[in-house]
């Protein structure tokens, strides 16, 4: 997958609702001026594998729609450039959590709970 994406093709659309449990989930509002703009997403499962004998991985994730009318959702869903724009997305989004060492992606931190930060006990 290349990551043709930069942080300027997309943005987070915080639930703003808080008494919804998937308050602390991030949506993805595509920003980018090309057939997706507009879309709002939310990631689901994602995880990687290195392929064996490479030095490369594999990401799979699920992806939710969720702010088209149901037959625009379902096509987008099940659309494999969708599906790898999406991916980019995605890619882009982890490897900048890296890079700025950010390690938790969308939303807001309420916590003075740092996963970066070793424990002191």
């Amino acid at each position: 997958m290349t990551n043709e994406v930069s942080k300027e093709d997309y943005e987070y659309v915080d639930n703003e609702d808080t008494n919804v449990l998937e308050s602390n989930t991030s949506e993805i509002r595509i920003v980018a001026d090309n057939a997706y703009h507009g879309v709002q997403l939310r990631y689901g499962r994602v995880s990687a594998r290195v392929l064996e004998g490479t030095d490369e991985a594999e990401l799979s994730f699920d992806l939710e729609v969720t702010n088209q009318d149901p037959t625009v959702t379902a096509d987008l869903e099940n659309n494999e450039d969708f599906k790898n724009y999406s991916g980019e997305i995605l890619v882009d989004i982890i490897t900048r959590a890296f890079e700025n060492e950010e390690y938790r992606i969308g939303g807001s931190n309420d916590s003075d709970d740092n996963p970066a930060e070793p424990s002191s006990q």
